[in-house]
């Protein structure tokens, strides 16, 4: 005698019918996909939260996201030099930048904006003038500048998210490197690309 399985599909059961017998058995079922899982900068994400499409977020979580510097209207996102942020740790002496630099005149205001409401612990300023030997490499939208010499001035920052920074400089090509840093988060090193006319 030949048996014919065929699968009826059910939202709630699957069976197979088998016509040689009265064998019902069921079909394991697989359950819809979850939503993906929603991190927030302060939320430790488990392994079981992620599916494997969900790599970019997990690791921005691991990673420092960019600051913000807009003077005149005109915004630059940071460049991302050393950090140890959730855990994970990266250094060296160079840090990348815009390719292209905000334009100022001295005095100048400039608006900085941190990628995280949270005030930090430790927030300070240093200004490097930097010359075209100081270049290391470059790409279509990105500079890296070695940042291994002495600092034009420092100055401590009010441990707050965003403020207004007034800049006095001589004109020349600068590079703004900020650190920041938070008890719970990690620590990070900003770079901003500056030229003062």
């Amino acid at each position: 005698m030949r048996c014919i399985t065929r699968p009826l599909v059910s939202l709630h059961v699957g069976l197979v019918l088998t016509a040689c017998g009265s064998t019902i058995a069921p079909v394991q079922t697989i359950p819809p996909p979850s939503p993906p899982a929603v991190v927030s900068a302060f939320t430790e994400p488990t392994q079981s939260s992620f599916a494997p499409s969900d790599l970019a977020t997990l690791e921005a979580y691991h990673r420092p996201l960019p600051s913000t510097l807009e003077i005149d209207g005109v915004q630059q996102t940071s460049g991302i030099g050393g950090y140890c942020w959730r855990g994970e740790c990266a250094d060296g002496p160079a840090i990348r930048t815009a390719f292209h630099p905000l334009v100022a005149r001295s005095p100048e205001e400039a608006q900085f904006h941190l990628p995280i409401n949270q005030a930090p612990e430790d927030l300070s300023l240093q200004v490097l003038r930097i010359t075209p030997q100081d270049e290391i490499q470059s790409g279509e939208d990105w500079r890296e500048w070695n940042i291994d010499k002495d600092a034009e001035q420092t100055l401590s920052l009010p441990l707050q998210s965003d403020q207004l920074i007034v800049l006095s400089l001589d004109p020349a090509p600068y590079l703004l490197l900020v650190f920041a840093a938070w008890d719970d988060i990690g620590d990070v090193l900003y770079g901003f690309f500056l030229e003062v006319e």
